[in-house]
């Protein structure tokens, strides 16, 4: 079956989500969403520290955030069950995020998941997935651990992500002198999965035991003007990527211009973790910062 539009908005001017608590998520996960502007389309998240849980009465950190969010929970998946989200904007699609980051959290840019497409167009401008993290725990004075990790497009499980603009930017950028980010999952037994990176394509079920999904994942940046950008510049205690692809999963970069993609910590002095030492004896701790990895 095809599904309709559940909602579709368009304006001759701008479209302007702000959102000073939590993800901007699809509901329900089983449609499609159309936005069109003659000028700009933009989502603002500036995520809350700490909620309290109507239950306990406890605060608690926020966590696992997303600007844009499309999980599609029919079961069983099907070609015919694909949802989608599509933004079409004049003047430039732009994302941004502002987060605390704490020892356990982890937030994304653009989250889809299980079949779902999501196309950004940017007529005549760009498109920017900026995440900004403020580095709110203390620096540990012995073992450094870390379990946050920040992601600017992650694509999973027969999902496809396309922008298309005149320039295309993924960004994720940390401040101040706190704990840095880590990887998710120290006891893992997938060495990728809870690292940050600028973009991540995965096509592995949740049980990384198991064989991958059939069909592919896919991320597609086009810049038919200018750049593809992907820039992390993080404090970071484990790896970082600027880009994974991971079992049957594919990334493409058009440009008019240049491709970039760079990874810089600026804390050289940075302790690092030693995330696999019980599972992977001979590793060292994790210094790397690497442009693209490649997983099968």
């Amino acid at each position: 079956m095809e599904y309709k539009p559940e909602l579709s908005v368009r304006s001759n001017h701008d479209i302007i989500f702000n959102n000073d608590f939590q993800s901007v998520d699809v509901q329900p996960y089983s449609g499609n969403i159309h936005l069109d502007a003659k000028g700009k389309i933009q989502f603002n998240l500036n995520v809350a520290d700490k909620v309290t849980d109507p239950t306990t009465h406890q605060e608690k950190l926020v966590n696992d955030n997303a600007l844009v969010r499309y999980v599609n929970n029919i079961t069983p998946s099907d070609e015919n069950d694909k949802g989608s989200i599509s933004f079409h904007s004049k003047t430039g699609n732009l994302f941004n995020m502002n987060v605390n980051v704490h020892k356990g959290t982890h937030h994304f840019g653009i989250h889809n998941l299980r079949n779902t497409n999501v196309n950004l167009t940017a007529e005549d401008g760009d498109n920017v997935v900026a995440i900004k993290g403020k580095l709110a725990e203390p620096m540990p004075a012995g073992k450094v651990e870390s379990t946050s990790f920040l992601r600017g497009i992650e694509t999973a499980f027969k999902s496809n992500t396309v922008l298309t603009g005149n320039n295309n930017k993924i960004s994720i950028t940390t401040e101040g002198d706190g704990l840095g980010l880590g990887v998710n999952g120290l006891q893992s037994n997938s060495p990728y999965s809870g690292h940050t990176t600028g973009t991540f394509i995965n096509n592995q079920p949740s049980n990384t035991t198991q064989p991958s999904l059939d069909g592919t994942s896919t991320i597609e940046l086009k810049a038919v003007k200018g750049n593809n950008e992907v820039d992390l510049n993080v404090k970071n205690h484990a790896s970082v990527k600027g880009i994974i692809t991971s079992h049957s999963a594919k990334a493409t970069l058009e440009a008019e211009e240049d491709n970039i993609v760079r990874v810089k910590n600026p804390d050289t002095k940075t302790a690092l973790i030693n995330a696999w030492k019980e599972k992977y004896p001979n590793n060292s701790p994790e210094p790397y910062r690497v442009g693209g990895s490649i997983h099968d």
